[in-house]
C-alpha cells in the first residue's frame, strides 16, 4: 500500500513548512509498494502542443474538433482529471479566471477549480466554455452536469466518455497539427504537463 509513505510525505511537509515539533529520521521512511505489476505513466504532453492548439483555435484551423480543442486547452490549464472536469459546473468568469466545481472528487468531495481564461497565445479559452456550457444549460432548463458533448455543445447529446475524448483528440493531433506520435496521447498527458514541467523546473513536491 502507499498510504504509509503518503502519511510519510505528509509529515515531512508539516515539519519542513510549518515547523512542526516531529522528529522525522529519513531512516524511518516508508518503502513504496511494489507488489504487482508497475502501472505505466502516461506521456506528459509537451507544451508546445498547448500553443499549437491555442493557435490553431485562434486561427478557426480546428473545423470539426473545435469542441475537443477547447477541452484540451483546458484540461491542459487547469490539470483536472478528464472525469472531473465532466463532474463540473461552472460558477463565474472574471477578467482573468474560469472558475469550476466539481461535484465529486477522487475519494472526496467536491471542490472548487479555476483555471487562466486565456491560453498561452491568447485565445479566450473561458470565454468558450462558459458560453457553451450556458447555452446547453438554458436549453436544459437546469445546470448541466458535464462540460464537453460527445459532438458539440448542443443539448440531449451524452457526454463525452474518456476513451471517445481521446480518440477524437488523437485524430485532431494528427490530422490538423500533424503531431507524428499523436497514439501517445491521452487525457492524463495534460493532467501530467506542468507538473512535470515544475518538477523539470526544480519545483518542490507541493509547488508540483
Amino acid at each position: 500500500s502507499s498510504v504509509p509513505l503518503s502519511r510519510w510525505n505528509k509529515l515531512v511537509w508539516l515539519q519542513t513548512q510549518l515547523g512542526a515539533p516531529i522528529e522525522m529520521d529519513a531512516r524511518d521512511r516508508p518503502q513504496a509498494s511494489k507488489r504487482g505489476a508497475k502501472r505505466k505513466q502516461a506521456v506528459a504532453a509537451d507544451p508546445e502542443i498547448a500553443l499549437q492548439v491555442d493557435q490553431a483555435i485562434i486561427d478557426d484551423r480546428c473545423g470539426r474538433f473545435l469542441e475537443t480543442a477547447i477541452a484540451i486547452m483546458l484540461l491542459y490549464l487547469s490539470t483536472l482529471r478528464y472525469k472531473h472536469m465532466q463532474r463540473s459546473a461552472l460558477v463565474r468568469l472574471t477578467t482573468h479566471c474560469l472558475v469550476g466545481f466539481c461535484i465529486k472528487g477522487k475519494g472526496k468531495p467536491g471542490y472548487m477549480w479555476s483555471i487562466p481564461r486565456y491560453g498561452p497565445r491568447g485565445a479566450d479559452i473561458g470565454r468558450m466554455v462558459w458560453q457553451r456550457w450556458h447555452r446547453a444549460s438554458k436549453a436544459l432548463g437546469r445546470a448541466r452536469t458535464f462540460l464537453f458533448a460527445a459532438e458539440s455543445a448542443l443539448p440531449g447529446l451524452g457526454a463525452f466518455k474518456v476513451g471517445e475524448f481521446n480518440d477524437q483528440a488523437r485524430s485532431f493531433l494528427s490530422e490538423v497539427l500533424m503531431l507524428a506520435n499523436a497514439w501517445l496521447f491521452s487525457s492524463y498527458s495534460l493532467r501530467r504537463s506542468m507538473p512535470t514541467l515544475t518538477e523539470m523546473r526544480q519545483g518542490s513536491r507541493d509547488e508540483q
